[in-house]
């Protein structure tokens, strides 16, 4: 389980970056992911962030990462309740 200090985790001098979350600044680590869709490869944006930035995140809230706009598709938070991951959709 983890128990880290998640403000260490997050911090943008060291894994995260800031973005904005339905106009809100927070701290949050991206990644592409891959998946397959009918035999295609393609990757999905996810974002992890602590669960707490994320409370007011619902379908289709706005993520907006280097001049880049998200939509978010799907909320999962890990076992510890303490961190969530957005799959986002690129507009």
């Amino acid at each position: 389980m983890l128990t880290e200090d998640l403000d260490t985790f997050f911090d943008v001098d060291e894994f995260a970056e800031q973005v904005t979350l339905d106009s809100v600044p927070i701290s949050a680590i991206f990644s592409e992911e891959p998946v397959e869709v009918d035999f295609v490869q393609t990757k999905k944006p996810f974002i992890r962030c602590k669960a707490s930035d994320a409370a007011a995140a619902q379908f289709n809230s706005t993520v907006v990462r280097s001049g880049s706009t998200y939509k978010v598709k799907k909320i999962e938070r890990d076992e510890t309740a303490r961190i969530a991951a957005l799959q986002l959709e690129k507009q």
